[in-house]
């Protein structure tokens, strides 16, 4: 559906940002790694994972059946928490959607099974990824007390919902010039002490769970 409401209102644009809504994206960075991209391909940038096998433990979140899925290894596809293609693309995705036997986890479907029957490039952009939202709290503490840029573009915000403003409203003083490179990447020098949580009192328990 995001696809299909691309093609009808956005089809006149440069390139189609997909993200999900837990994630951060420093924008300021992202602008300048969309020059790097031709509009004119068909492309898709992103965390591009191959090889993965297709889940056959019933416990699995990611569980699907034979008859979903036949064969073991899922085509090369790029992670749904972010990626940036083309209009052109989406709409050449939305029309072999139509004809193509739907499969429920869209990651795989969208940028995989059904790219695998076009012609397209895949720029893997893993990393400028993160796991750790830790990494973007850092960064701006950095930024407060050296004037570091930041190094990452893409991660979770661990839940917390503001962060993606925050991030980006501290590092928009960055497109002024006023920023710093890092002398070493965030993921070598992060230290964040976060708080813990205070359960209060209590006893643990242990007992049979039935997974199935």
């Amino acid at each position: 559906m995001g696809l299909k409401w691309v093609n009808q209102y956005c089809n006149t644009t440069q390139f189609v940002i997909k993200m999900d809504d837990d994630i951060i994206v420093n924008m300021m960075k992202v602008l300048d790694l969309l020059k790097k991209f031709n509009d004119k391909e068909n492309f898709i940038g992103g965390y591009v994972l191959k090889g993965l096998q297709a889940k056959r433990e019933r416990a699995n979140k990611w569980f699907v059946t034979k008859e979903e899925y036949p064969m073991d290894i899922y085509p090369p596809f790029v992670s749904g928490w972010f990626y940036v293609t083309t209009p052109t693309l989406c709409k050449k995705i939305e029309q072999l959607s139509y004809a193509e036997k739907y499969f429920w986890i869209d990651d795989v479907f969208v940028t995989g099974i059904l790219t695998q029957k076009i012609h397209v490039k895949m720029y893997d952009l893993k990393e400028y990824f993160t796991d750790h939202p830790e990494y973007f709290q850092c960064c701006m503490n950095d930024l407060t007390k050296y004037k570091f840029d930041c190094d990452i573009l893409v991660g979770p915000n661990g839940g917390r919902t503001d962060l993606f403003y925050e991030f980006n409203k501290a590092f928009s003083i960055c497109t002024q010039g006023n920023c710093l490179e890092r002398p070493s990447p965030v993921s070598k020098s992060c230290y964040y002490n976060s708080k813990s949580l205070n359960l209060g009192k209590g006893s643990g328990v242990i007992s049979t769970y039935k997974l199935i």
